[in-house]
């Protein structure tokens, strides 16, 4: 089999869609069938991954998506499942076997650089990545291929960021592109809500029941978290994400689920590995569900 036959083919994007493919929705624990934190955002001609936990490269893979397509990486925060599998892209990209390879620019919170600096004092060549495709960024706005992703402080072992995502320019004046928030690794904080402000389609980690220890929970959130940024930050969409096994049980009973997420029971989503979603400019337009790879 080529490697052109193995590439997945996805329903054509609208100039005002964006598609979002969950590669990891769990925790480091990976259980549930759930890999470590990793998205796949793909507007016309772009994909983006947003973190990239262990098991991504794994997931791309079974999405038919090849790695060495990815146009940019941007990462939330360095907590190793949210950016380990960085290391296996990098060793990829220099695999002779490979046929072709877009450019590859990192992106993420001040601290990349010296974690590539020391992937480097280790593996070498291997790993190797020109500096000039490595963009370092405070909090506020920066251009990632034709997406601006907007950072905010998060509740989180810092550096941590959430993001604001939203299309630069697409097509005519009047087509407004999709915006979009996620969370990373959070605690809820007006930071949060900020991000989520009117978006059209927000994800949010949601690591542990409410009744969970304080430990626990802490630098996450909780259903009950969600719904006080739904009510908020008034996001057209809004889903789960980021589970640990104590959360299962409650996804898997209806009764636990209406009453945790409460006033947004009928309408919180739950993202599950490997099943995309297609988000669009205006709530009218709504999800496209495209079933599995």
């Amino acid at each position: 089999m080529t490697q052109a036959s193995t590439q997945r083919e996805a329903t054509p994007l609208a100039p005002t869609e964006l598609r979002l493919l969950p590669l990891g929705t769990g925790s480091i624990l990976m259980r549930g069938g759930r890999s470590a934190s990793a998205y796949l955002l793909e507007s016309c001609g772009q994909r983006t991954l947003i973190d990239c936990g262990p098991g991504t490269l794994l997931r791309l893979q079974q999405a038919l998506i090849d790695p060495a397509s990815i146009d940019h990486v941007v990462l939330s925060h360095f907590h190793p499942d949210h950016h380990a599998d960085l290391l296996g892209l990098l060793f990829l990209r220099v695999n002779p076997s490979l046929e072709a390879k877009r450019d590859l620019v990192l992106h993420g919170p001040p601290g990349l650089a010296r974690i590539l600096d020391a992937w480097e004092s280790v593996y070498g060549q291997w790993v190797k990545h020109p500096r000039s495709q490595v963009n370092e960024f405070e909090p506020g706005a920066t251009a990632v291929g034709d997406l601006r992703f907007t950072a905010y402080r998060a509740a989180h072992t810092l550096p941590a960021y959430c993001y604001r995502i939203e299309v630069v320019e697409r097509g005519a004046a009047h087509e407004r592109g999709p915006t979009l928030a996620y969370s990373g690794d959070s605690a809820i904080c007006d930071e949060v809500v900020a991000a989520c402000l009117d978006v059209d389609f927000a994800w949010l980690e949601c690591s542990f029941p409410d009744e969970a220890s304080d430990d626990a929970k802490h630098g996450h959130m909780t259903p009950r978290d969600l719904v006080e940024v739904a009510e908020r930050a008034r996001p057209k969409r809004i889903a789960a994400t980021h589970f640990y096994p104590p959360m299962f049980a409650l996804l898997a009973d209806e009764e636990r689920r209406r009453a945790a997420f409460a006033a947004i029971a009928t309408r919180v989503e739950f993202l599950q590995d490997l099943v995309p979603l297609v988000v669009a400019s205006t709530a009218e337009a709504g999800e496209r569900e495209e079933g599995s790879p």
